[in-house]
């Protein structure tokens, strides 16, 4: 089975992780786990296996301080061992890793597991337990070069997504259906179709389209606007609205390439589009250039959003930027990676320092009654020699 699927691979030309970018994971893992005096880390989360392992199966990944790793896989054995450049053993149920855990110092993901899991988990260590979700966190804030060029091609892209989809749009088209012909053009291109993010509380897609008034309805999202939806099952993003001409139409698409993300948002109009339109659109490409500028390392992640707050309030746009009344949002940007929504978050009152090689995505967006929402977003690796946009591509009105 294993040769089967290696063949398959590589007639696909199929890419894997590159070894020595596991390794140095697990590595620069393993001193937080020594500073920690842990004993051992259990993995459970699809997002952090995937970091550390490069494979994505169903599988549990134990990380110990004196000797080397072992994925436990209970399935796809095969594609694991292909995958991974670590120990893979066959996985029958999580008493075969008691010996493994029990009476030990162990780090569990709390911000992942249920608390059914915990429960379990609990039951077979027996011993002290403590949280490392945040330390896998700041560990995966700082990307490697090889993760760097991922999420360039996903902002490459994001472009193609763009220019491509504005030849389908027209007057009537519902926002659902510019959000799936989006899709479409994005996946065929190389978008891997899911966003993930460590929230329970936030379910993120690509089609996020909003036209006109449906920019101006909020909701769960913690986001200026919500949209529509399709119903409320999902009362969020594109709905069954048709989109009309000189109206701002919204679209906030991520993209994914071999797991990384890339968040970026342009603004489009069937014909020119209405007065007060590009006039808030030219404040929000200010306001994120503003902000943009103070994206260095060392700098203070509330000073940033203070910057961005201040040049709104100079432009006098603050009564729309980021939300109208008790539904302003307190953050004007956000880490990105391997999740939607990662560290650091560039929000009021966030005193953290913004580290070498972080990947944040700044989304200056302004909600004006009866019109609708207008804003861009684009994502950025800061470095201690400058600033490198992501989505570096047409950021006009994209005029129909």
């Amino acid at each position: 089975m294993e040769l089967k699927f290696k063949k398959i691979f590589e007639g696909l030309n199929y890419q894997f992780v590159p070894e020595d970018e596991i390794l140095k994971r697990i590595e620069n893992f393993k001193k937080i786990v020594d500073e920690k005096e842990l004993d051992v880390v259990v993995v459970t989360s699809k997002v952090n296996n995937f970091y550390f392992t490069g494979t994505n199966q169903e599988q549990v990944l134990i990380i110990f301080n004196d000797k080397l790793p072992v994925l436990f896989v209970r399935r796809d054995i095969y594609r694991a061992k292909l995958e991974s450049p670590l120990e893979v053993e066959k996985l029958n149920g999580l008493k075969q890793i008691k010996e493994l855990l029990e009476g030990k110092k162990v780090g569990l993901e709390f911000n992942y597991l249920t608390v059914k899991e915990f429960l379990k988990y609990k039951n077979i260590i027996n011993g002290e337990i403590f949280d490392i979700s945040d330390e896998i966190s700041k560990l995966r804030q700082v990307k490697s070069p090889w993760e760097i060029n991922c999420m360039k091609k996903a902002g490459d892209i994001a472009g193609k997504v763009y220019m491509e989809g504005l030849n389908y749009l027209k007057e009537g088209i519902t926002e659902i259906e510019f959000g799936s012909i989006l899709f479409s053009i994005a996946q065929k291109t190389g978008h891997e179709g899911i966003l993930r993010t460590g929230s329970n509380h936030f379910e993120p897609v690509s089609w996020h389209v909003l036209s006109g008034i449906s920019g101006c309805l909020h909701g769960q999202y913690d986001a200026p606007a919500s949209g529509i939806g399709l119903s409320p099952a999902f009362p969020n993003s594109a709905g069954f609205k048709k989109i009309k001409k000189h109206e701002p139409i919204m679209v906030d698409f991520g993209i994914t390439y071999f797991g990384y993300q890339v968040d970026s948002t342009r603004m489009f109009s069937i014909g020119e589009p209405e007065e007060r339109f590009s006039f808030y659109y030219e404040k929000s490409k200010l306001i994120e250039k503003e902000i943009s500028n103070e994206l260095f390392v060392g700098n203070n992640c509330s000073k940033v959003y203070d910057k961005g707050i201040l040049k709104a309030k100079e432009l006098n746009v603050y009564n729309e930027f980021l939300g109208v009344g008790e539904n302003k949002k307190k953050f004007v940007g956000h880490g990105v990676g391997l999740e939607t929504s990662e560290m650091p978050l560039i929000a009021e009152n966030v005193n953290v320092k913004i580290e070498n090689f972080s990947t944040i995505a700044i989304e200056p967006k302004m909600v004006v009654e009866n019109l609708g929402i207008i804003g861009i977003e684009n994502s950025y690796v800061v470095t201690s020699v400058g600033l490198t946009n992501l989505t570096d591509f047409h950021d006009d009105i994209l005029k129909c």
